[in-house]
């Protein structure tokens, strides 16, 4: 596993982790969306834990506290 820590710009890390989670997310994990900001939606798994992003241009009509599961490549709210 690649580390993370080892990177000192703030904004690539955080574009390296977003793309390092989105390739390693599981189609059979569900999302819950813990905090949202003018750019970002940041989701946890419900089962492993862990935050990740993705960006709210994508999903502007995701809330806070919705469920989300991820089929063909794309979050979709259940």
């Amino acid at each position: 596993m690649f580390n993370f820590e080892n990177i000192k710009n703030s904004d690539v890390k955080c574009k390296l982790e977003d793309m390092y989670f989105q390739i390693n997310n599981t189609s059979n994990s569900i999302y819950k969306i813990v905090n949202i900001t003018d750019e970002r939606i940041f989701l946890t798994d419900t089962k492993e834990g862990g935050n990740f992003s993705i960006s709210k241009e994508i999903y502007p009509d995701f809330n806070k506290g919705d469920l989300l599961k991820k089929e063909n490549g794309k979050y979709l709210k259940i």
